[in-house]
């Protein structure tokens, strides 16, 4: 008699302890990660969306013009009456409901966002290269900020403003004794810089390096043109242009390969820096180059952005090192329109500071003008 109750005692544990798995199993299958519940709510939001979506194909239809693309302040007045809030940002248009975020190109194209896929990368393209950013550093001392930058460079989430104009010696903002640059002019035309003493080497985080497109070349000590070129990509000799709120880093010049990846992106141009020497880059229209001058159609010589004057003598430095010599950087000659080798004694050289911007900041756009804001 006991075994018997002991034998059903044992069934009795067993059957709870399968109703309990049985339990578990219906209970994930309901409410788990990929449960029935789940399941359903996911299918229910993809086919608002897929709604969400035909109503704008709908409305982006009726206001595209012959020419393909769309008056975006008639699509905005269209698509808010649907319910939809909307921002235009330049040539791109947000369009939200609820948690759904479209992202709409002036050519009608469509693209679904998460909430943390909206960033400033994702609202430009190389359209807006040139494009004026309210960034708070005052260039000019003009206590307008309106003109003072530009977008220069996408990759990704990475936005790179750069000056709008040639910083002289004349500004408060260089650091001359962490540089070792030294001020000068030639006769009555705008001032530079230049190194008058060899600085020290100072050593660049890869990270950095990778970041700003200085990779092509490994500096090497031995080399004048690698250590006037170090002080130009030492960010922290560069931290004046920096407001914390919307930037983490700044270098004293483009380099070479930012340079010419953001002219080959705006014009669909295959200008090449690939080639190197032991003492800097070649540059050229072919890979296997073997040039350390390049000069420019006159649709890139006229654009600001590149050249930002054509006043007699008047160029500025690039963080790369020329392959001539030892003693030579690159420079842009923005009077002539080229990019060529230059003595780091060379007069009248100024610089365009380079500033890479947080990539969780936020934007508006006013009146032709991206303005930063904390978030969006």
């Amino acid at each position: 008699m006991k075994k018997e109750n002991a034998i059903t005692l044992i069934a009795l544990i067993i059957s709870i302890i399968i109703l309990l798995i049985l339990t578990g199993v219906t209970i994930s299958a309901t409410i788990g990660n990929n449960g029935i519940l789940n399941q359903a709510v996911n299918a229910a939001d993809s086919t608002n969306i897929e709604k969400e979506k035909e109503q704008i194909t709908m409305e982006i239809a009726a206001t595209i013009n012959l020419n393909g693309k769309i008056d975006m302040n008639t699509l905005k007045l269209s698509i808010e009456k649907k319910g939809f809030n909307c921002k235009i940002y330049g040539n791109k248009m947000l369009i939200k409901k609820g948690k759904n975020n479209f992202l709409i190109n002036n050519d009608g194209k469509i693209e679904i966002l998460l909430n943390e896929e909206i960033t400033f990368s994702k609202l430009i393209s190389s359209n807006n290269y040139g494009d004026f950013v309210r960034y708070p550093i005052d260039l000019n001392n003009n206590n307008d900020y309106d003109d003072d930058w530009k977008i220069f460079f996408n990759n990704k989430n990475d936005i790179f403003l750069i000056s709008s104009f040639n910083i002289d010696n004349s500004s408060n903002l260089v650091e001359k004794n962490l540089t070792g640059l030294t001020p000068n002019s030639y006769l009555n035309y705008t001032t530079g810089f230049y190194w008058s003493n060899i600085p020290e080497m100072y050593n660049i985080n890869p990270e950095i390096l990778n970041l700003f497109c200085g990779t092509n070349y490994s500096l090497n000590n031995l080399y004048n043109n690698s250590k006037c070129v170090s002080t130009l990509l030492n960010t922290n000799n560069w931290t004046n242009f920096v407001n914390e709120t919307y930037a983490d880093y700044a270098i004293g010049s483009p380099t070479i390969e930012m340079w010419l990846k953001s002219c080959n992106k705006k014009y669909s141009e295959n200008f090449y820096y690939n080639n190197t020497n032991d003492y800097g880059y070649y540059i050229g229209t072919t890979e296997v180059s073997k040039e350390t001058v390049l000069y420019f159609s006159e649709t890139i010589s006229n654009d600001t952005l590149y050249f930002p004057t054509h006043e007699e003598y008047c160029s500025y430095w690039i963080a790369s090192t020329g392959a001539r010599n030892e003693n030579v950087l690159y420079y842009v000659r923005t009077s002539s329109q080229y990019i060529g080798n230059n003595p780091y004694t060379g007069s009248c050289t100024g610089i365009r500071p380079i500033i890479h911007l947080k990539n969780d900041i936020g934007v508006s756009y006013e009146n032709n003008i991206w303005i930063l804001q904390d978030t969006f």
